[in-house]
């Protein structure tokens, strides 16, 4: 009821204003903040993309970071972890076990999505969440000069990971810098690791890449990724 998850709803649907919200997410995380010994509090809960570029008027003075990742892979991590993720009676019970419910095209005045919302299946339902999350990453980013985007690829590429250039970004402020050890030792260190596989997408069928594309495509070749195409084809390309 009054968590990141549903506020972060109640502001995206436009149910509640940031100024309605924001007195209240600093009063949630006050006992939180003043238990942390440590001067630097970092946030990871994922939820907070919701707030993407109104992080500073939470928090005056915050960093933020966003984590991209292809969709291929995104998506199939997640029907890795959570087969109904994206659609069937899960989706139906949120409003009543997670209120206020899950983001949808509806909810957010997305119409075009909308129409189609019960045709696209489970990749086009996590095609638009991975959309409407990076979507607002990339906007946020545009409007505030504390929010850098890194993408995951980069981050987890050895031996050239963009990871401590991440840590500094986060660790730098104007009245103070957090001295930081390296982060690389770490990458090899796999937690929560899903049971999906690099090349799981090109067992998609036509119309799901086809999907895919459609509704990622202008914002994957923002971050740099390539387009889908038709996953049979490579496959078969692939093999030739």
């Amino acid at each position: 009821q009054t968590g990141v998850r549903s506020n972060g709803t109640r502001y995206l649907t436009g149910d509640k204003s940031l100024g309605e919200i924001a007195p209240k997410m600093r009063q949630q995380r006050e006992s939180y903040h003043r238990d942390t010994p440590q001067s630097l509090i970092i946030e990871s809960y994922s939820r907070w993309w919701m707030f993407a570029g109104e992080i500073g008027q939470i928090w005056p003075g915050a960093k933020t970071v966003g984590v991209v990742r292809d969709p291929r892979h995104w998506i199939g991590s997640w029907l890795s972890h959570h087969k109904q993720r994206g659609g069937g009676k899960w989706d139906r019970h949120w409003p009543t076990f997670f209120p206020p419910g899950p983001l949808t095209p509806e909810s957010v005045g997305d119409d075009e999505w909308a129409k189609r919302w019960n045709s696209i299946g489970a990749i086009g339902r996590l095609a638009w969440e991975w959309r409407e999350t990076n979507r607002r990453l990339s906007e946020g980013e545009k409007r505030d000069p504390d929010m850098r985007i890194f993408r995951f690829e980069d981050i987890f590429h050895e031996p050239h990971s963009s990871v401590d250039d991440l840590l500094s970004f986060v660790t730098q402020f104007n009245n103070r810098n957090y001295e930081h050890d390296s982060l690389k030792p770490l990458l090899s260190d796999r937690r929560n690791k899903s049971s999906a596989k690099r090349e799981d997408w090109m067992e998609w069928t036509a119309e799901d890449c086809q999907l895919v594309n459609e509704i990622c495509g202008p914002l994957m070749d923002e971050f740099g990724y390539p387009a889908v195409g038709d996953c049979k084809a490579e496959e078969n390309h692939l093999s030739a």
